[in-house]
Order: structure tokens, then C-alpha cells, then sequence
């Protein structure tokens, strides 16, 4: 009699092991016909009856690859929702405009800032935050945009902090090991400004390297640049019209906003009684956002010179 095995599948009333059924069996050895075993333990042997499989025997395989499936058809689903409606034509279109986008914030600029483009979207349907807002949503978002033009306005240009300063301050951020303020260094070597950066990654084996990243200078902020700056808007924005009052900010080379949540001790002591978040938003103008806007919005009466 052999002795009894801890994971045994022939085990008799938990005392005697038993022989193997004699019918015709065969011995798994694909992993998916195998249940999963907790502990150090190595596998039992599962046996299949020639030409069956062990998903009835054991479910846990079958609900496995159910699970996957469903995986797959929700994922196919929301790729051809992302997509419906689009002709080959109408992809290719839109590529272009954003690979377009993306070349015009990543080449360096010279002489006076100017005004960034519009954010353009990857092909596909719109984000969540790209929707249109509600009456209320979108009267804050317009009274913030106003906020933030009287602010660009008012803004000494005198001790503003250029955009490598910004990026410099608190250490600024890193991406995959790679410091925010070399990477602006080396795009801007020959001087000027950049709305966007992106750089090459070396890959971990060989010499070959590959896109890592492309972030808007902003993004690469630490947010101890906002240290010291007031409050631009008082009241709250929801979470689509602080996304949308950010890429119209990010327009203003250098130029960005932080959301802030108030705590509780805070909104009471300003006297609000929600309990739901409440943020503010702070503002931070870099000395290229300043210039491009005063050359957006030339003073009353001036003349250009040629």
C-alpha cells in the first residue's frame, strides 16, 4: 500500500488511497487543465478521461477563461464606441491635426512668445471632460477665463520667473529617471522657449533607444511654484471645467493653475456649508506667458513699427 500524499486525488474516506479508475486516462499536462494549488506544494496529478477535459471537473479554469473573454468583448465594445461613426478618411484626418499639434508644441520657439494652439485629442470620442458643461459649469468656466485675462493684465512683468526658472524651483519633477530641467535645457539649446517636451528613453538592453514621454512643461512643474500665489478663482469648478480652464491656460506659454481642496476647518471658516469637495484654484505666470500675452493684446493706440 503506498503511502498517503498530502494532495492526493485518489484518497478514500481520507484514510486509504485507492487506485486510478481503470478506464483509459491520461495525465494533464497543459497548465489551463491543472487547478491551481495554494501553497509550496508541488501539483497532483490530474487525470482526464481520453478526449474529456477537466474543465467540468474543475469550474475555476472555465470561469478564468470566461472572465477573459469578457475582458475582451468589453474592450472591443468601448474601442468601437471610441470609434463609431469614423471613416478611414476621418481617422487620418484627425491623426494628422494632432500629430501637428504635438509637433508645434515640441519645436522650440524664438523671438517673442506667442499664444500656444488649441489642444487637439488623439482620434476618437471626446474625453469625459471635453463635454459640454452645464449653464452653471460653464458661466464659472467664462468668469474664470475673464479672471485669469485681468490677472495677465495686471501682472507686473518685471520679476516674473521664465519658464527654466520654474521648472528648476523645488527640485522640479522627474520622469523615468530623467531630470525635467536637462530635458528643457537640451530642447532649448539654441535658445527660446518650448510648450512641450519629449525625449528618448534608452531601453534597458542594448543601444537602442525610443520615445518615453510627451508632457506639457507644466506637468513637469513641482507644485512649490505656486508657493505664495493667491487665489485666481475663489469659488469652486467642477472637475470637466478646471480640466478645460487648464489647457486654456497651458496656451499661455508657461502659464499654469493648480486645484486645490479646501478642508473642512477652511470651508468653515469661509462660511461654506456643503460637505462635498470644494476647491479653489491657484494661478502661476511664467515671464513667456506674460510676453505673449502682451503680444496678443497690444495697448490702445499703439502702432507697429516695421
Amino acid at each position: 500500500m503506498k503511502p498517503k500524499m498530502k494532495g492526493d486525488p485518489y484518497v478514500v474516506n481520507n484514510n486509504i488511497p485507492s487506485d486510478p479508475p481503470k478506464q483509459k486516462f491520461r495525465r494533464a499536462s497543459r497548465p489551463d487543465q491543472r487547478p491551481p494549488v495554494k501553497g509550496r506544494q508541488g501539483r497532483p496529478p490530474v487525470w482526464v478521461e481520453e478526449g474529456g477535459s477537466c474543465e467540468d471537473d474543475y469550474p475555476m479554469v472555465k470561469q478564468k477563461d470566461e472572465a477573459a473573454q469578457a475582458r475582451s468583448d468589453k474592450w472591443k465594445a468601448s474601442e468601437k464606441a471610441r470609434f463609431d461613426g469614423y471613416t478611414q478618411a476621418r481617422y487620418d484626418r484627425e491623426l494628422e491635426q494632432h500629430q501637428a499639434y504635438n509637433k508645434d508644441v515640441q519645436t522650440p520657439k524664438v523671438g517673442t512668445p506667442e499664444v500656444g494652439p488649441d489642444f487637439v485629442q488623439y482620434p476618437g470620442a471626446p474625453p469625459k471632460w471635453a463635454a459640454p458643461l452645464s449653464a452653471g459649469a460653464q458661466a464659472a468656466l467664462d468668469e474664470a477665463k475673464e479672471l485669469f485675462f485681468a490677472h495677465l493684465a495686471a501682472v507686473p512683468l518685471e520679476g516674473l520667473s521664465p519658464i527654466r526658472w520654474l521648472l528648476e524651483l523645488e527640485g522640479g519633477k522627474k520622469y523615468a529617471g530623467r531630470d525635467m530641467t536637462e530635458v528643457y535645457a537640451e530642447s532649448t539649446h539654441k535658445g527660446g522657449y518650448v510648450l512641450g517636451l519629449i525625449w528618448l528613453q534608452a531601453v534597458s538592453e542594448g543601444d537602442k533607444k525610443h520615445p518615453a514621454y510627451h508632457v506639457v512643461v507644466q506637468e513637469c512643474y513641482n507644485d512649490g511654484v505656486f508657493k505664495g500665489e493667491g487665489e485666481l478663482v475663489s469659488y469652486h469648478l467642477t472637475v470637466n471645467a478646471f480640466r478645460q480652464f487648464e489647457l486654456f491656460v497651458h496656451k499661455y506659454p508657461g502659464c499654469a493653475v493648480l486645484r486645490v481642496d479646501l478642508t473642512d476647518e477652511e470651508k468653515a471658516a469661509r462660511g461654506i456649508k456643503t460637505k462635498a469637495k470644494f476647491a479653489v484654484t491657484k494661478v502661476v505666470v511664467a515671464r513667456e506667458g506674460k510676453l505673449a500675452f502682451n503680444a496678443a493684446n497690444p495697448p490702445a493706440g499703439a502702432v507697429d513699427v516695421d
